[in-house]
C-alpha cells in the first residue's frame, strides 16, 4: 500500500506510555448514561456557545498522574455552555447529524456509534474508546485523535483535513473518499486501511 497519501506515517509518535487508559476506560464505563432530554440540553447549549463565539480556539492536553485532560483557550462567550464530555459513555445518545464542533471528547466510550453526517470539526478526541464507530461524510477538520481505538471506524467521504492521527490504531478503517490533506499519522497502525 502506497502510504505516501499519510504523512509522517513513517514517524514514531511521542512516547504516552504513562497514560493509564485502564483507569480512563474505567471511567468513562462507569459514568452515568445521558438521558435523551440531557442529551438535547448539551446540543442546545452547545448550539448556542458556538453561535455567541466560542469556536474558533486552541487546544492543549495535559497528562495528571496518567489521565489525560483537555484545555481549551478560546473566547468567552456570556451564553450557552461548550460540551465538556471528556470521560463519558455516549452509548445510546444521538450523534448523527448534529453539532459539537470545538467540544471537549477527551477520552469517551463511544464503541460502534453512528457520528455519520455530523460536524465536529476541531473536537478534542484524544484517548478515546471509538472502535467500530460511522463517521462518513462528517466534518471532523482540525479535530485531534491522537491515541484513540479507532480500528473499524469509517471515514468514507470525511472531511479529516489538519486531522491529528498519532499513535492512533488504524486497523481495518475505511478512508474511501476521505479529505486527508495536512493531516498527520506518526506512529499510527495502518494497517487492512481502505483508501
Amino acid at each position: 500500500m502506497d502510504l505516501s497519501e499519510f504523512p509522517e506515517s513513517n514517524l514514531p509518535g511521542d512516547d504516552f506510555s504513562d497514560v493509564d487508559y485502564q483507569y480512563m476506560r474505567a471511567a468513562a464505563e462507569q459514568s452515568v448514561l445521558f438521558s435523551k432530554t440531557e442529551w438535547n440540553v448539551i446540543l442546545s447549549q452547545h448550539a448556542e456557545f458556538l453561535k455567541t463565539g466560542g469556536g474558533g480556539g486552541k487546544w492543549e492536553t495535559m497528562n495528571l498522574n496518567g489521565v489525560i485532560l483537555g484545555l481549551y483557550a478560546g473566547p468567552s462567550v456570556s451564553t450557552g455552555a461548550q460540551a465538556l464530555l471528556n470521560n463519558r459513555n455516549l452509548t445510546g445518545v444521538n450523534l448523527s447529524n448534529i453539532v459539537l464542533a470545538y467540544a471537549n471528547m477527551v477520552g469517551v466510550l463511544a464503541q460502534n456509534q453512528n457520528f455519520s453526517h455530523s460536524n465536529l470539526n476541531h473536537i478534542l478526541f484524544t484517548d478515546s474508546f471509538l472502535e467500530g464507530s460511522d463517521f462518513s461524510r462528517t466534518n471532523l477538520m482540525g479535530t485531534d485523535f491522537s491515541r484513540s481505538q479507532l480500528k473499524g471506524c469509517s471515514f468514507r467521504n470525511a472531511n479529516l483535513k489538519y486531522c491529528d492521527f498519532e499513535n492512533c490504531d488504524l486497523t481495518d478503517v475505511d478512508f474511501t473518499g476521505a479529505k486527508l490533506a495536512h493531516s498527520r499519522f506518526p506512529g499510527a497502525i495502518l494497517k487492512n486501511i481502505l483508501r
